[in-house]
């Protein structure tokens, strides 16, 4: 019986769709996620931070480290850590909506009391 190139051909294709389909699925990559990005700046040493680090709040994730950078001050010679936030707002519920991603809205928490802090 010899093999038919077609099928042979429509076998492969469909494999390599199958492992496309597995990368994406498994490696969480989130295609139609809106996310927010916001920056806290530390004063204060961030040994053992790293990018992809999870933000928590009160233990739940809403978001992930992005970028962590250093910044120098030419004027007072002070050095601060520019850390790029990349937080989820739809796990973040205010008043029993989801927020918007707008500005007002974390200005709003912001105001409430929530801050940035590093923790073991």
């Amino acid at each position: 019986m010899a093999a038919k190139p077609a099928i042979v051909g429509g076998f492969i294709l469909g494999a390599l769709a199958l492992g496309v389909a597995a990368i994406l699925f498994f490696g969480q990559l989130r295609l139609f996620t809106t996310t927010t990005r916001l920056v806290a700046f530390f004063d204060e040493s961030v040994a053992g931070l790293d990018v992809g680090a999870p933000v928590t709040f009160q233990g739940v994730r809403i978001g992930s480290v992005q970028s962590i950078t250093v910044e120098f001050s030419t004027k007072t010679i002070v050095a601060r850590v520019p850390v790029v936030l990349e937080l989820d707002p739809h796990k973040i519920i205010w008043q029993g909506h989801s927020l918007t991603g707008s500005e007002e809205d974390y200005h709003r928490l912001l105001d409430a009391g929530l801050r940035a802090k590093l923790a073991q």
